[in-house]
């Protein structure tokens, strides 16, 4: 079995399920990681400039709140980053250069590991600037 992963490195609803997705993984489903940008579709579909969570506040303190539930419930450690949202777009530019493997060589890719260090540096660290969360995610600290 198959199965498409989309997620979005700056989405706080990406992070729990990046933090569980090797589940599936260690059950046989073959997981084919597929990064996306969110904030390209707000902006076409909503006219926003800004996570819908900041425009409409009380969406917003609902998010927070909703996701604080789900990573109590899957006992995942989660801090809210000082930063919201970070802006995903350098991660999914260095991506396929830094991260997935070169077309006809056998290297595995590291989108997994390096979408991991990502997420728990933005939603367990806290770090807020997206060059240093890459950076660390990279190993380049």
């Amino acid at each position: 079995m198959k199965l498409q992963f989309w997620f979005e490195f700056a989405s706080t609803y990406s992070y729990p399920a990046v933090m569980r997705i090797d589940k599936a993984a260690a059950r046989g489903v073959e997981v084919e990681w597929r990064p996306f940008l969110l904030g390209p579709l707000f902006h076409a579909q909503q006219g926003l400039k800004d996570s819908p969570f900041n425009a409409v506040p009380i969406k917003g303190s609902y998010m927070w709140r909703d996701v604080e539930r789900i990573c109590e419930k899957h006992n995942l450690p989660f801090k809210r980053p000082g930063r919201f949202p970070q802006n995903g777009l350098m991660a999914a530019r260095i991506t396929p250069k830094n991260v997935l493997p070169t077309p006809g060589t056998p290297r595995r890719s590291r989108l997994p590991e390096f979408t991991w260090r990502c997420s728990r540096l933005s939603y367990v660290v806290g770090i807020s600037d997206i060059r240093t969360t890459l950076a660390s995610a990279l190993g380049r600290s």
